[in-house]
């Protein structure tokens, strides 16, 4: 069921990016790009749970096991990458 609104949120954001490129007219790639990132993470979450649950639907306990060790996986790499962000910027202080 997550990965349904997942996908309608996913093509909403894209909509609006694509309709900010399409009637902006100064500096329309800023916003579509923010628009544009903040749909790819539904997008790709809805995908995963979607091959997750058709490659292991007849074990719904190995489903949940990969789901949530994916995800676990996720917010480490997430993690990893602010943790480098946020040594960057204070080296350039």
């Amino acid at each position: 069921m997550k990965f349904r609104y997942c996908a309608i949120l996913a093509i909403l954001l894209l909509t609006v990016s694509w309709a900010i490129l399409l009637c902006k007219r100064d500096d329309p790639v800023t916003p579509a790009k923010v628009l544009f990132s903040a749909a790819m993470g539904p997008m790709g979450f809805g995908l995963m749970r979607l091959f997750l649950y058709s490659a292991y639907n007849d074990n719904l306990l190995w489903f949940e096991e990969w789901e949530e060790i994916t995800e676990l996986l996720f917010t480490i790499a997430v993690g990893y990458v602010l943790w480098l962000f946020a040594i960057r910027c204070l080296k350039n202080r």
